[in-house]
């Protein structure tokens, strides 16, 4: 009696596994198009904040010139007039 005690046990833990295993792949195909979606998303947006960034450090870098060349520019103006 104890040995199909067993039996029956281990057969149950045999099927409760392959029944998660099989829950488990439905859910992750059942969830492939949405992960799919969500990493479009997080793709856009990650180039949109690269490009963001880039913008701002090139508006930066302009003005930094453009505030060398004009003070260049007064200095010489200065230099010159006197």
């Amino acid at each position: 009696m104890l040995e199909l005690i067993q039996i029956i046990l281990a057969e149950s833990d045999t099927a409760i596994d392959t029944a998660f295993a099989d829950g488990y792949k439905q859910g992750v195909l059942a969830n492939a198009p949405k992960t799919e979606y969500w990493k479009n998303i997080a793709e856009r947006y990650e180039h949109e904040l690269k490009k963001a960034k880039q913008d701002k450090w090139l508006f930066a870098l302009g003005g930094l010139g453009i505030g060398f060349a004009t003070g260049g520019g007064m200095s010489l103006i200065i230099r010159f007039a006197n």
